[in-house]
């Protein structure tokens, strides 16, 4: 049966003119976000959506998103500039630049690499909680609140298991400069200039290091690695080095060049392997034995910007160019890399001329983690083309409050609520059988607003056109009266008989005991599984109970459960997701939707 569809209202334009006046301030006026815990009141908002297949092996969780103001073509450059040059920006330093998942909720962290106060050049680092194809955050700016970060608030973005990044653009005032090229992620390995000068680079400034010239970074354990240790090191490199005195020109290094020969380097020009211009290597010493594999065997050395990573997993070595794995790995390459020489970009730790490296440099970093294929794919999708990797637009008058699927029996339940509504016509749902695709329209009638200035509205839509045990993806479309539409989502739901009750979305005290609730009729035995991720991967998930099953509808966790996930919880910053893992008598296994929810801190 199809749900009847309340009556359409009319809606008339001098009417929607008179609700502008009178909900100006609503409306078009100022916008909230949370600052460590503090309410502050912004006058613009920009919708920023991750656009389809920008996202490679998503969702990743704590994703350090590039943000460009200079890369997009929305009119954004000249908003960003301050009042002082006609833009909206209040404050010289940027800082009234933001960023949050939604109107009222908590700033996500950021680090601006570069700001022009005059022409809107704004050039800064985004942790997005969770990002895949379809993220939607948002963009606010221009307010007069006096505005100041928390303690370690930019390097907080890159808290996610990273030891060094160098973003290089910091200005020298000659080539006898000494400035400091700073680590973001730590007050520690902070790299000096020694004749290199700074030059535009792929993201915002870079280094040119002609021979002769390198950047220092002391030694630090925390950039050395033991015995199997995982890591992760990339840079952008432009270069067009002819071959010369240099043999192997290293681009980054922490590899002693005396017997032993221990540690790690990316270098290029391996003139013994012709031809000459064509060859990166990723290589590792340890204890005298060298390990290392190709990057890229054409196309490197042609004086335009490439992104060259390379990866230790256990004791195998991974190589990529411009983001894709290049096919060629090494084995055997587990020993410890721990060496105490520093790390210098531009040539070997020793100096030796036949390392010196001639070209530009950029984005040098150090994970102390094998980031997966997909993490450093999208990473050089947003650096090397951040315009087309999200898209910017003013957001239509709906403020949405949420937007949900619930699993039922041969059913997906559609729920969605809005703060506000002004000159919304209505809505349409979408859905999918995949999360990136064409998507088709569930709702055969206009699903008309009920909402209004001021005040938003409920709604709900049961989808019964689906079956059990497949996954459907969802959007929301919301239509205003001038025809111009914004989508939702995407949400997920694979139909079965379990529906969560609690917790739902929301906060929970620390201090309390945690029931987690669910109804279902079909399945016999249950387990409730909770992680990070929202893709709830074996190595982040805690499942409850750990032996065995239960038969009840709902689970208490005992103390020494409930620390287990307060100690997940704070390795995740807090937001945590749940669901249901059912089986039936027969063996077969569904799980429900997922919640999240917050530990409120």
């Amino acid at each position: 049966m199809i749900p009847k569809m309340p009556a359409r209202k009319k809606k008339f334009k001098f009417l929607a003119i008179m609700v502008v006046f009178l909900f100006s301030g609503l409306a078009f006026g100022e916008h909230q976000v949370l600052i460590d815990g503090s309410t502050k009141n912004f006058e613009y908002r920009r919708t920023v959506t991750i656009q389809s297949s920008q996202v490679v092996g998503g969702p990743h969780s704590n994703f350090p998103m590039l943000f460009d103001s200079t890369k997009v073509n929305s009119g954004l450059r000249d908003d960003l500039k301050t009042q002082t040059y006609g833009g909206k920006v209040r404050n010289d330093n940027g800082d009234d630049i933001v960023f949050a998942t939604g109107n009222g909720a908590e700033i996500l962290k950021h680090e601006i690499e570069d700001y022009d106060k005059q022409t809107g050049d704004y050039v800064a680092w985004v942790r997005v909680e969770s990002i895949d194809n379809g993220t939607v955050i948002y963009l606010y700016y221009g307010s007069d609140d006096s505005i100041t970060y928390p303690a370690n608030f930019a390097r907080d973005v890159w808290s996610n298991n990273y030891r060094g990044v160098w973003h290089l653009s910091e200005t020298a005032t000659d080539e006898q400069s000494t400035a400091t090229h700073y680590n973001s992620c730590s007050a520690d390995n902070n790299g000096s200039q020694n004749g290199n000068a700074s030059t535009g680079g792929k993201i915002a400034g870079g280094q040119n290091v002609e021979l002769d010239d390198y950047i220092n970074v002391p030694h630090h354990s925390s950039i050395d690695f033991g015995a199997n240790e995982d890591f992760t090191l990339s840079v952008w490199l432009n270069s067009s080095q002819s071959p010369g005195p240099s043999l192997y020109p290293m681009v980054v290094s922490k590899e002693d060049a005396n017997s032993t020969r221990q540690g790690y380097s990316i270098f290029t020009l391996c003139d013994e392997w012709p031809p000459w211009d064509t060859y990166s290597f990723f290589d590792t010493y340890s204890g005298g034995i060298q390990k290392n594999a190709v990057i890229v065997e054409s196309g490197l050395v042609d004086g335009t910007w490439h992104c060259v990573a390379a990866k230790r997993e256990g004791s195998n070595l991974y190589t990529y160019f411009d983001g894709d794995y290049t096919g060629n790995s090494e084995t055997g390459a587990g020993g410890s890399l721990s060496k105490s020489v520093p790390l210098r970009m531009g040539v070997n730790p020793d100096g030796d001329s036949w390392t010196m490296y001639d070209g530009l440099i950029d984005e040098v970093r150090i994970s102390g983690i094998a980031r997966p294929n997909g993490w450093i794919k999208t990473e050089h999708n947003n650096q090397d083309a951040p315009g087309s990797f999200y898209s910017i637009s003013t957001p239509t008058l709906v403020e949405l409050s949420y937007f949900r699927a619930t699993s039922l029996d041969s059913a997906v339940i559609l729920e969605w609520a809005t703060e506000t509504e002004l000159d919304n016509a209505g809505f349409n749902l979408w859905r999918n059988e995949e999360k990136d695709g064409e998507y088709v329209r569930v709702n055969p009638y206009f699903i008309p607003s009920e909402g209004e200035a001021g005040f938003g509205a409920a709604y709900s839509y049961t989808d019964y056109d689906v079956q059990n045990g497949k996954i459907y993806y969802y959007k929301l479309e919301d239509i205003n009266i001038y025809g111009k539409s914004t989508f939702h989502g995407s949400v997920s739901a694979i139909p079965n008989d379990i529906i969560i009750i609690w917790p739902d979305e929301g906060k929970i005290r620390p201090s309390e005991a945690l029931l987690f609730s669910w109804a279902s009729s079909g399945n016999n035995t249950y387990k409730v599984e909770i992680s990070p991720n929202p893709s709830f991967p074996a190595s982040e998930t805690l499942t409850f109970p750990e032996e065995g099953w239960t038969t009840t509808n709902s689970l208490w966790l005992c103390p020494e459960e409930w620390e287990m996930v307060l100690s997940k919880a704070q390795q995740s910053g807090g937001q945590l997701f749940w669901r249901v893992r059912a089986r039936s008598e027969d063996g077969r296994e569904v799980f429900s939707g997922s919640r999240r929810f917050i530990i409120d801190h």
